[in-house]
Parts: C-alpha cells; structure tokens; sequence
C-alpha cells in the first residue's frame, strides 16, 4: 500500500514537472509546490518507526516526562526576562539611535555590524537583546555600545548579572533535572523489563513487582520534586 501510494504522489510529481518546467506560470506552480509538500509530508510516516527503536523511544519518554520542568523554568525565565526588561527600558531606553555621536566612531563595532535593533527603546526590543545576551551572540559589543551612550559601568552589571543568572544558574537547573529525569526513566524502564519477566514466569514475581510499582512513581516523578526542592530552598 504505501509503494503504492508513494509511486502516485512520484507520478503526480513527474506530471507537474513536465507540464510546467518553468516557474513563470504561478497557479501550476502552486500546485507543484503543494505535491512536493504532499511528498515531504508522506515521509512523516516513518515515525513510527521510532517505536521500535530503543534508544529513541527512551529519548521520547524523557521528553515527555520534562515537560513540567520546562514549563516551570520556562516561566521563571519569564519573569527574569520581564524583570530586566522593564528596568533597562527604564535606564537605557531611547539612548540607541543611529545618530548617537558616542556611536558614530571609527572604533565602534556596534555601527559597524548594524546592531541598531538591539537596543531597551521599547519592550520588544528589550526582550530580544536580553535574549541575544543569553546566547552569547557578540554580548560584548552590545556591552561597549551601552557604555559608550551611558557613560559609566552600569551596563556591565547588567548585563553580567542577567548572564549568570540566566546561562549559570537558571539553564545549569534544567541540566542537572534532565541527567536526573534520565536516570530515573533508565530505572524504570529496567524495572518495567524485569516486571515483564516476571509476570510470564510466575505470580510470586508480580506481586514483588506491585510492590515496587510506588517507588517507580517516585523516581518518575523525581525530576520534578527536585525542582521544587531548589526553587524552594529560600523559602
């Protein structure tokens, strides 16, 4: 059936092709344009695959057991990005601008590389520059540029302070649940082998495993109980 299907849609294809060979003719090309899409999208089929491949199907379960961790650390991004965009729009907005003559150097990779849209002149903005901050995308030229239109170190802190609490404390989070999460997912998937076993050998091995059916919960669930426990040390 899908030899068949798939040797259609490749008809179909080679049908379009011949009929418009040149892209002049816009609704022909519309419609080649959506076959092509029909094609790509059929191979979507082999996804179901991945149920039969071990390591990929541990990597789904883990994927999907982290979803309330990302969540959670990605509301407290949230927040730090909302905290520190409202106070850099507040201190620096409207300092950036092309006609800014502390700017306007030989020396200034900030106007030689264009980076006029980063700036804290309204929220948006602000969002993006913090997040080109996070990611370490050229943060010390956008650093010199504040410093130059400021005229003091207060950028510096800024701009520190959002990195270390964002990439070294915040991301590091999210790596030590995911190791964690794993760990616990390779137990219980372990575990669930073993209880497979069990249940086609003998009775007495299911109800050793029915006992342990509530510590296989627990570490399930451990990734997000840890994440409780930190976020919930000051308290």
């Amino acid at each position: 059936f899908d030899f068949i299907n798939m040797f259609a849609l490749f008809s179909v294809e080679v049908v379009f092709i011949c009929i418009n060979p040149k892209p002049d003719n816009s609704k022909c090309s519309s419609w080649s344009g959506m076959v092509r899409l029909i094609v790509l999208l059929r191979l979507a089929r082999g996804l179901r695959l991945l149920r039969y491949i071990g390591p990929l199907q541990s990597l789904g379960k883990l994927l999907t057991k982290l979803l309330p961790t990302y969540k959670q650390l990605g509301s407290l991004l949230l927040i730090i990005y909302y905290i520190y965009a409202t106070v850099g729009e507040q201190v620096f907005g409207g300092l950036i601008y092309t006609k800014n003559p502390a700017l306007n150097q030989s020396d200034c990779e900030f106007k030689k590389g264009e980076y006029w849209a980063l700036n804290f002149n309204d929220f948006s903005s602000g969002m993006m520059t913090l997040f080109v901050v996070m990611v370490v995308n050229n943060w010390h030229i956008i650093t010199d540029a504040f410093i130059r239109v400021s005229g003091t170190m207060l950028p510096v802190c800024f701009f520190v302070s959002f990195f270390v609490i964002t990439n070294l404390i915040v991301l590091n989070i999210l790596v030590a649940l995911i190791i964690e999460c794993f760990t616990a997912l390779k137990s219980e998937l372990h575990s669930s082998r073993e209880r497979r076993h069990a249940h086609s050998h003998s009775a007495e091995g299911d109800s050793m495993l029915e006992d342990s059916r509530p510590a296989l919960r627990a570490r399930a669930h451990g990734s997000e109980a840890m994440l409780r426990h930190v976020l919930r040390a000051e308290e």
